[in-house]
Parts: structure tokens; C-alpha cells; sequence
């Protein structure tokens, strides 16, 4: 019966350290139809996630990074930024507002910026969460 018990916690111990960090974290800044920019989930290196705001809206700009350190066993992929500049590697936003617009709302991180920022000062309180 120990022996379960021992198994048990080792298997437990494992699963959890191998969430420990991530390779290419995100993060999501959601807009309203209107443009406004209302709320953000982001995941950091670490593997802290902050959520704050609005986040189950259509429209939003992902950010992608690489860790500067590697995740033990994880191959991070390669990030292709798709506005020029930036970490932006996906968006869909209201038609009558352009990426460069939104990137400007959104505080849009450039390039050579190892790692996005958690919006603090937004009108949201951003919740810190651990990743899984």
C-alpha cells in the first residue's frame, strides 16, 4: 500500500514540474466592436497566467514569444510575426480598424522585447493564475 502511496506522489511530482514553464508564451489582447481594447490573457515564461477585463470577445491581437530559457525536453517553435516590428503572430479585429491602430491601442510590443507585458494600467484588474 506505501508503495502506491509512493508512486502515487513521484507521478505527482513529475506531472507537476513538467509544467513548470512554457516554451512560446502568449498573449491575448481582446477589443470590443467598437475598437475599445477591454481585456488580456497572457502566459509568461514562468508559467504565470493574469487574465483581467473582458476576454470573450471576437476580436483580439496574439503576441508570441520564445523564452530565453528552454523548457527541459521542449522544442519551442519558431515564432513568425506577421505585422513587421512586433511579436503579433495572429489578430482579428473589427473591420474598420487596421493592425497598426490596434497595435498602437494595444501597446503592442516590439520585437527585440524578450517578453509581453501584463496591461496593468487598463481599467481591469488583472487575476494572476498558475498555467497548466
Amino acid at each position: 500500500m506505501n508503495r502506491y502511496i509512493c508512486y502515487g506522489l513521484l507521478l505527482s511530482l513529475i506531472s507537476s514540474s513538467a509544467h513548470a514553464a512554457v516554451a512560446n508564451p502568449t498573449s491575448l489582447k481582446y477589443f470590443d466592436e467598437n475598437g475599445n481594447l477591454v481585456g488580456q490573457s497572457i502566459r509568461l515564461c514562468s508559467n504565470h497566467l493574469f487574465t483581467g477585463g473582458n476576454t470573450h470577445t471576437a476580436y483580439f491581437i496574439e503576441e508570441t514569444m520564445t523564452c530565453s530559457t528552454q523548457v527541459k525536453g521542449v522544442e519551442p517553435r519558431e515564432i513568425v510575426p506577421i505585422v513587421p516590428g512586433t511579436k503579433v503572430t495572429r489578430y482579428t479585429l473589427p473591420g474598420f480598424l487596421d493592425i497598426t491602430t490596434a497595435c498602437r491601442i494595444a501597446r503592442c510590443v516590439p520585437a527585440q522585447l524578450p517578453e509581453v507585458d501584463v496591461l496593468w494600467d487598463e481599467g481591469w484588474t488583472p487575476v494572476e493564475g498558475r498555467g497548466k
